[in-house]
């Protein structure tokens, strides 16, 4: 199925995004021991997210639940909640991951909308090939 692929590439860039980011460190840990929480953590952030107090916390969440856990439907509910409430690279990531099904395509397409309209490269970048291929 091509979501799960979508879900799989954006896990890997965010993966990917901070490898580079611990090259300076003299030992970086694994991938999913970067996301890794503890009990106490994911009670804080779902705390926080469920909240709104803080967007950023359900994108952590998602970020725990795709590498980490490997649960898909878990990761794309705490993207979505983390998107709803306007954090710009939920926003993106929701996008990447529903703008490669004929099924969600629309909906992908507007995440991706919200994620260029604030400014986000990606977002704007892949709206214009999205748009490209479909006058093909």
């Amino acid at each position: 199925m091509r979501i799960a692929s979508a879900f799989s590439i954006a896990v890997v860039s965010i993966s990917l995004n901070l490898q580079v980011i611990a090259v300076d460190e003299s030992k970086a840990p694994s991938s999913a021991s970067k996301f890794d929480l503890s009990a106490s953590e994911i009670q804080s952030y779902s705390k926080s997210a469920f909240g709104g107090t803080d967007p950023k916390a359900g994108f952590r969440l998602f970020q725990y639940f795709a590498i980490t856990r490997n649960s898909r439907e878990e990761a794309l509910k705490w993207l979505r909640l983390s998107a709803t409430q306007g954090y710009i690279d939920a926003e993106y990531s929701l996008g990447v991951i529903l703008v490669d099904s004929e099924e969600t395509k629309k909906e992908g397409m507007e995440w991706l909308k919200r994620a260029s309209d604030k400014g986000d490269a990606r977002a704007k970048n892949l709206l214009k090939l999205e748009r490209a291929s479909d006058k093909h």
